[in-house]
């Protein structure tokens, strides 16, 4: 069943072992059928982190229906600092697994590539604080007004605007000071917009 609900998340080994904050020796037992009386601990934490009670898990009661589960529903999303998502946009290639080290889970059915990231130190004013932000990436965007925006601003350095639309134009304005507003060149500056805001009193280490 762990299989499944990974094959589900398209999670590996290692996403699983980071996402419940197990040693990967024991999820490798896990799966690999070594274990055959796994610590409670280790199963309540595996089923809270796939939203399926133990016994789904345990296999005694079934699924329904995957498609409808609230794992399925939602995305699971590494937390990246800035400089990984300035790699993964800049090259169109997915950063290396071994560098994630927090994941998060969303109800939101979000874009692949998808990713979260803290907000940067420059706009604490703005969202009253450190956060953590849920980007979805996207091809197309139909700007909302007021809407906050994954930009490339140039030479692959991306940055967070509050874009305004004003007719058929949209404007562009920084969220610290000097506020500057400026239109959008090009609607495909926009790589993504932020879709959820989650409040964190104290900012984590090595996040930049």
């Amino acid at each position: 069943m762990i299989r499944v609900l990974m094959n589900e998340a398209r999670m590996t080994e290692a996403d699983l072992c980071r996402g419940v904050n197990l040693p990967q020796t024991t999820i490798n037992r896990l799966l690999s059928c070594q274990t055959n009386d796994p610590r409670i601990s280790t199963v309540v934490a595996i089923a809270k982190f796939f939203d399926v009670t133990i016994e789904q898990l345990l296999g005694s009661e079934p699924i329904l229906s995957l498609q409808t589960s609230k794992m399925v529903k939602g995305s699971i999303l590494p937390v990246l600092t800035w400089k990984q998502i300035a790699s993964r946009l800049s090259n169109d290639v997915n950063v290396s697994e071994d560098v994630y080290v927090q994941w998060i889970k969303t109800e939101k059915t979000l874009n692949p590539g998808s990713f979260a990231t803290y907000n940067p130190t420059s706009t604490d004013d703005f969202f009253g604080g450190h956060c953590l932000l849920l980007v979805n990436l996207c091809t197309y965007l139909e700007v909302v007004d007021g809407q906050i925006v994954l930009v490339d601003l140039n030479e692959n350095n991306f940055g967070l605007r509050q874009a305004f639309k004003e007719g058929n134009d949209i404007f562009l304005k920084r969220l610290f000071s000097p506020f500057e507003i400026n239109p959008l060149p090009k609607v495909q500056m926009i790589k993504g917009y932020v879709t959820e805001v989650r409040k964190y009193l104290d900012l984590p280490k090595n996040v930049s």
